[in-house]
């Protein structure tokens, strides 16, 4: 009989302390984020009016939370949550105007924080004489040596809008 004591009483503290440690580590399991996202997708905008913008993107763990953080210098100050797991929605912007951007998923920065390069300048007011560059061109390509000059010459010319006349979705 002691034997079966002693084999319960082991039992019983093996048991407390798995628990124990269970709970210990139960608070650090809950802050880690289990899946990552990333972008399949880069993010891009569209239309774009004096007030507002719609961002594009898709990541692969296709998550929907999603925050645009934007404001006129590059700590932000405001932010959108994603309406789908590819779209979000800023509205009640200043015309004419530049915001800087950073997307986060999953609480995850997916651009860089205060990046210069992150960044969109809302259409003028309706009328304006404001002058402006733009690009047009189709068949975006797959990114060889045949696109590239393209758009190195695209990308110097600074335009405000590019528009993209299609031929823009592959498969890979």
């Amino acid at each position: 009989k002691p034997r079966i004591n002693n084999i319960s009483q082991q039992i019983i503290r093996f048991a407390i302390c798995t628990l124990t440690a269970y709970l210990l580590l139960l608070p650090l399991h809950s802050q880690v984020t289990e899946v990552e996202a990333a972008f399949t997708r880069e993010v891009f905008v569209q239309n774009v009016t004096t007030t507002s913008i719609d961002f594009r993107w898709r990541t692969d763990n296709n998550t929907s939370n999603v925050q645009i953080k934007y404001g006129t210098t590059t700590t932000y100050g405001s932010q959108v949550n994603a309406t789908s797991p590819v779209h979000a929605k800023i509205t009640g912007l200043t015309p004419n105007t530049k915001y800087f951007y950073q997307v986060v998923a999953d609480g995850q920065a997916l651009t860089p924080a205060g990046s210069q390069n992150h960044y969109f300048k809302t259409a003028p007011p309706t009328g304006s004489a404001t002058p402006f560059k733009f690009a047009i061109w189709g068949d975006s390509g797959d990114a060889g040596s045949n696109q590239r000059p393209v758009a190195a010459q695209v990308e110097a010319k600074n335009p405000h809008i590019n528009l993209i006349a299609g031929d823009i979705v592959y498969h890979h």
